[in-house]
């Protein structure tokens, strides 16, 4: 009976460990569960984490990207609108241009169908115009009187076959503008200029000055030697200078000693003497007073230092530069013409309010 007892307890002492040990592996089981299932809370709520920031960093870049092309699109609308407003503008300013043109087309045009009279009276007058334009590009641009006198006398010959009363005050002008430039000195530039021409021909035929000698020792004849022996001193004084004589050559100058030029510094003056006569002539041309004396000055020094003073030539030439030398070509201009202003105020009422006779004098 005891050893049914002892295997009883060993029985029920093995079943006693076998549930306690299910127990405790049933234990480990819930608590690895529980640590797999909290982790993989813990793994989810991570990845929703990072999710929700990556989509937080994307929504901020695409709300900066809109708000970037929202700017971009008001830019350009209001470049638009800008661009819009400039070509309105263009477009009003070209349509009052257009009109203004119109406009002035249409007033052209009933002037043009105002104008009445003789075609041929409307040729003259413009032509008149025309003539004292032309005498004022004479006169200050070319500084030619006497061609601007001729112009200006044409304008009034035409002027004056229009017998109109209203033009008497410009014929007036234009009379006193003649009489204005007849009183001026002239000169006769283009005579100048020819003289100056001519004159530079003659320099290759101007004798050139001649050293002067007094007398040549060579050829005067000594003295006879005496056939007295008393006079030996004197024989011998004799002998010896005419020994002396034939080796030494000795000559006296009391004036000033002209330099010789060679061939080459012959060619030299010339040359330099036919290019001062070509600046007085330009500066003639150019009515420039005092260069063309400062040219001629200097052709006369020249002339009176290398030059024979008695040859009739050179004499002609230096009488020719004394009269070049006192001509004056400096003209005194007149400020301005009367006539030009008032024919072209003229002119204007002429287009306004034909005919001539209509015309009121101011």
């Amino acid at each position: 009976m005891k050893q049914e007892k002892i295997q009883v307890t060993k029985k029920d002492n093995t079943s006693i460990e076998g549930s306690s040990a299910s127990k405790i592996s049933q234990k480990k089981t819930g608590l690895l569960r529980i640590l797999l299932f909290y982790s993989l809370i813990l793994g989810l709520s991570v990845s929703l984490y990072y999710y929700a920031q990556k989509q937080h960093k994307e929504s901020q870049l695409l709300q900066e990207e809109f708000i970037r092309l929202q700017k971009n699109q008001e830019n350009e609308k209001k470049e638009l609108k800008l661009q819009l407003k400039k070509q309105g503008d263009a477009l009003k300013h070209l349509a009052l241009q257009t009109k203004q043109s119109t406009d002035k087309l249409s007033e052209l045009e009933k002037k043009m169908a105002n104008i009445s009279g003789d075609p041929n009276q409307i040729w003259r007058f413009f032509e008149a115009d025309f003539w004292v334009k032309m005498a004022e590009r004479k006169l200050w641009r070319d500084k030619d009187i006497n061609s601007a006198i001729f112009l200006l006398k044409s304008a009034d010959e035409n002027l004056a076959k229009l017998n109109q009363p209203g033009l008497v005050q410009v014929r007036q002008a234009l009379m006193s503008d003649i009489s204005a430039l007849s009183a001026l000195h002239q000169v006769d530039i283009d005579g100048i200029i020819l003289k100056l021409n001519q004159m530079s021909d003659q320099i290759d035929h101007l004798p050139l000055s001649v050293l002067p000698e007094k007398g040549d020792p060579m050829k005067e004849q000594p003295s006879p030697v005496s056939n007295s022996l008393s006079e030996w001193r004197k024989n011998l004084q004799k002998n010896w200078d005419h020994f002396l004589s034939s080796w030494i050559t000795v000559r006296r100058r009391d004036t000033k000693a002209e330099p010789f030029l060679s061939p080459d510094q012959t060619i030299y003056l010339r040359e330099n003497i036919r290019s001062h006569l070509l600046i007085a002539a330009q500066a003639a041309a150019r009515n420039q007073n005092k260069i063309y004396h400062q040219s001629l000055g200097i052709l006369s020094t020249w002339i009176n230092t290398y030059f024979d003073a008695k040859d009739i030539h050179n004499q002609l030439f230096l009488e020719d530069v004394k009269n070049l030398q006192q001509q004056d070509i400096a003209i005194q201009m007149p400020e301005y013409l009367k006539s030009p202003a008032l024919l072209k105020k003229r002119s204007h009422q002429f287009i306004q309010r034909p005919p001539f006779s209509s015309m009121e004098e101011q």
